[in-house]
């Protein structure tokens, strides 16, 4: 009996593997918080707002203030990534790094595919693969993970080097909890000696991303545009654009808005230099940066840092890489949750294709996952912290649990 029951377990394992559709969704080796963040940059200022003006009015500037004003360009990062990628989550860590150093003068958004709308927006880089890194809308780019950390210094230095026009942009936010909504405003201005044609793209995101993440969590997570629109700014003058948004489905203490001005001069870009799935370039010229709310806060930090995602597990330990790019448990496997928060958790919730298997209430957050299952399935973490805000984070995984007994349960 025992060589027939492994002989249908091999079996079982053979066909999960031949049987199912896969998709390898980033190439290259896998080994390899605001604005007051950026302020610490050695010799970079922010630009202040110069007055308040009606929107889409343009008014003078006064020259003699041209000496006043910093135009050090702080380059702007794209992140295109995937939760079930592990090089992401890798780039996702030490872009956070770089930018907590105060370093660095960049600001930068994680662009998770599994958003729609974010996957829409990707598009327009005709994105080959992930993590794929655009610098000033695709001035520079890293493809994969192959040398990361020394290759991102290259290209922000690349970037932040280049020559850009003078031009400013100063972005602010306030939350009206009466009507819930949250009114933003956005400063333009036009220190060139012609006139300043271009994009404005005004990217709504959260500090912490409460449901795109899987090993990891995101910071800046982009939801959607809550402006992109054509710009015209005259030679020495400034023009405002406002708009309010609705805030009933978003946490104004966890929005981080980005204000980015895109020239209107288009290159030719690769996803993958230097020749590899084109896309139109329009380079990133100035952006800014502001919380909606500031120290409020921050739902829960949630990860899933056990399974290792895309490998091959055995009774919980991860043995090697899996070859198709897969996350394999074979044998009860314990599911191990990182979570932090800026006050306290309350508990972290375990599920399974959506059903609620276990309820833990302290450290450490883990459950152990010991019945009888067959086939692909979700795991789903959901973190609240005591003020009841959630977060929450997912991975995909091959499972084939043991026999708990001899009536086959199924989850």
């Amino acid at each position: 009996m025992h060589l027939i029951l492994k002989a249908a377990i091999a079996i079982s394992i053979a066909a999960l593997i031949t049987t199912s559709a896969y998709s390898i969704i980033f190439i290259g080796e896998e080994n390899n918080n605001n604005k007051t963040n950026a302020n610490n940059n050695e010799n970079t200022d922010f630009p202040e707002a110069i007055n308040d003006n009606n929107d889409e009015n343009n008014s003078t500037i006064d020259n003699e203030s041209d000496i006043e004003k910093d135009f050090t360009h702080y380059v702007f990062v794209e992140a295109g990534t995937t939760v079930c990628c592990k090089a992401c989550a890798q780039v996702h860590i030490d872009l956070d790094e770089y930018y907590e150093s105060g370093k660095y003068p960049f600001y930068y958004v994680s662009i998770p595919v599994e958003n729609e709308k974010a996957a829409e927006y990707l598009a327009n880089y005709n994105i080959l693969g992930y993590p794929t890194v655009y610098f000033d809308g695709g001035y520079e780019i890293i493809y994969g993970a192959t040398d990361w950390k020394s290759t991102f210094e290259t290209k922000i230095s690349s970037a932040f080097n280049r020559k850009v026009p003078k031009v400013l942009v100063n972005v602010t936010a306030a939350w009206n909890e009466n009507n819930d909504e949250i009114e933003i405003n956005i400063i333009l201005e036009n220190y060139e000696e012609t006139d300043y044609t271009g994009r404005l793209k005004v990217y709504l995101t959260e500090i912490v991303s409460t449901k795109w993440q899987g090993d990891q969590p995101y910071s800046y997570a982009f939801i959607e545009f809550a402006i992109d629109k054509n710009i015209e700014i005259s030679s020495d003058e400034n023009t405002t654009v406002s708009k309010t948004i609705d805030s009933s489905n978003l946490d104004p203490e966890n929005l981080m808005i980005f204000a980015v001005v895109f020239n209107s001069e288009k290159h030719v870009g690769y996803s993958l230099p230097p020749d590899k799935n084109a896309f139109d370039a329009y380079y990133a010229d100035v952006v800014d940066a502001t919380e909606v709310i500031k120290g409020g806060n921050l739902p829960p930090r949630t990860g899933i840092s056990s399974p290792t995602l895309g490998y091959i597990h055995r009774f919980g330990v991860a043995k090697r890489i899996s070859n198709i790019g897969r996350t394999i448990l074979l044998g009860r496997t314990k599911i191990v949750v990182d979570v932090s928060d800026d006050s306290s958790i309350e508990k972290v919730e375990f599920y399974i294709n959506d059903k609620l298997m276990e309820t833990i209430t302290e450290e450490p957050y883990e459950w152990k996952w010991h019945k009888f299952t067959i086939g692909k399935r979700t795991i789903t973490v959901k973190a609240y912290d005591n003020e009841g805000k959630t977060s929450t984070a997912k991975m995909d995984v091959l499972a084939l649990i043991k026999w708990q007994n001899p009536i086959f349960k199924r989850i």
